[in-house]
């Protein structure tokens, strides 16, 4: 589990407030960034798609 959290906190480190701000904004709690690291994982068993494209998926469900 370990790298995959990695890989997601790398694809969220890259999120800034223009390209998603609702996200940007609850990644800046702990509990926040845990929320988007969750949804992250299932997006990426259900969808089969990288944390990456992920980002603007959950920015629109926000």
């Amino acid at each position: 589990m370990k790298p995959l959290r990695n890989h997601i906190h790398t694809a969220l480190s890259q999120t800034s407030p223009t390209k998603a701000p609702k996200v940007h904004n609850l990644l800046q709690t702990t509990k926040g960034y845990q929320n988007i690291e969750q949804k992250i994982i299932e997006m990426m068993v259900q969808e089969h798609i990288s944390a990456t494209a992920c980002i603007p998926h959950l920015e629109a469900q926000l």
